[in-house]
Formats: structure tokens, sequence, C-alpha cells
């Protein structure tokens, strides 16, 4: 379960992204068997593997029934502004905070365009993409969808 609250703006020559969120999780598995087949044990017997290797397997082995609960947070923002026709500057921050997981990342950026663009900024900002995951962002449907010019 999970809650995001999301607001993005555009002013002028700027545009911002703030995201915030909070979740709670919880699993839950039953016992079970570690190898539920018993066939490969006994091909092994048959191939002449030592019986004490197999039993070192112990093919009767029962994995225990486990439930752990997790709580996480988040926060995101973005924010971009034109600082002339062609020249645009931006920033972002990211901090995630779960158990054994605290992603932080934090970026600035300058584009350049050929062309003069006075109109209407992205919204959200889209930062910069590293050349590696240039092909992925290309594919995207959802960035697709977020971008306000082609």
């Amino acid at each position: 379960m999970s809650l995001s609250l999301e607001e993005a703006r555009r002013y002028n020559d700027w545009s911002w992204w703030l995201q915030g969120r909070i979740g709670a999780s919880y699993s839950k598995s039953n016992a079970r068997e570690i190898y539920p087949l018993k066939k490969p044990f006994a091909e092994a017997l048959a191939l002449g593997i030592p019986q004490a290797t197999i039993d070192e397997l112990n093919p009767n082995a029962r994995e225990q029934s486990k439930s752990s609960t997790g709580i996480s947070a988040g926060i995101c923002w973005r924010v971009e502004h034109r600082l002339t026709p062609r020249w645009f500057g931006g920033a972002e921050f990211s901090f995630q905070k779960s158990q054994d997981y605290s992603p932080f990342i934090a970026g600035l950026w300058l584009r350049y365009t050929f062309t003069d663009w006075n109109g209407d900024l992205d919204m959200p900002p889209r930062p910069l993409v590293p050349f590696a995951e240039w092909e992925k962002e290309i594919r995207d449907p959802l960035n697709q969808r977020l971008s306000t010019r082609q």
C-alpha cells in the first residue's frame, strides 16, 4: 500500500515538479520443500553419486514459513529554468528510504537547443539522459506522454 502526492507547475521561464511518497508492505510465505522434485536425487543414485553427497543436500529439507513488513518513504524534486531562448538549466534531487535500500540522486544539467524555443517548458522537467540509458528512455511510453514538445 502506498500514498503518493505530486505537484507540477510552470510559471514564465520556470518549470518544477515535486513528489513525496510513503508506503507500507507486508508479505508472507508458507513452509515448503526446498527440493520438491525427488526424481533428480534418484537419478543421482543411479549414476553412482555417493549417498553421502546426496544426504548433504538433504532432499527432505524444508524452508520455514516467513513473514515481513516494511515501511518506505521518498521525495523527488526537479526544477528547470530558461536562461535564454536556447539555453536551459535544471536541477534534480531524489532520496528514498527503506530498510536496506536508500538511493540518493542529485544532478545539474545545462541544455542547449539549435533553434530558439520560447514556448512552454516541459512539465514536469526532464533531466538529461545518460547515454547508457538513452535507448531505454526513448522506448519508455510514459516519458513520451509526459513530454509537452517533440
